[in-house]
């Protein structure tokens, strides 16, 4: 088994807190995250949408 650095473990983590988000946050909280993976640097954006959680 391979084991994940900290700094994987952490972006992982994060990446199921904006689902969270994304699937059960206010309005304002979804519009608050969809800015944010909009950015052209922002490492979760990959992630999510690998999970098809983002188009």
């Amino acid at each position: 088994m391979s084991r994940q650095s900290p700094r994987e473990v952490e972006l992982l983590e994060i990446c199921d807190y904006l689902e969270k988000v994304l699937r059960d946050g206010s309005r304002s909280s979804i519009a608050s995250t969809l800015k944010l993976l909009s950015r052209d640097n922002c490492p979760f954006t990959p992630i999510l949408k690998a999970k098809g959680i983002i188009e």
